[in-house]
């Protein structure tokens, strides 16, 4: 129905990076860590895609799961 359009809920996605440099064996080596976050609050809540005419929902997709990522880089 183009004269009623029907809008779903906003999502909210949050992603979050930390980093730390440091030297490592005496200063010979460089080396740098890395966590990434995603989907920091782990919103796990029903995202709505299609509706029917009357306004019920008819098709709802879930938000990705929290994931973790670390990584390590070595300068020689």
């Amino acid at each position: 129905d183009i004269d009623n359009p029907w809008y779903g809920a906003g999502e909210k996605n949050i992603d979050m990076t930390i980093g730390y440099r440091t030297k490592l064996f005496n200063n010979r080596i460089n080396a740098r860590f890395q966590l990434n976050i995603q989907n920091v609050l782990d919103d796990t809540d029903l995202i709505s895609q299609k509706a029917l005419t009357t306004g019920e929902v008819a098709v709802y997709k879930l938000q990705a799961p929290r994931l973790f990522v670390f990584s390590a880089q070595f300068d020689f």
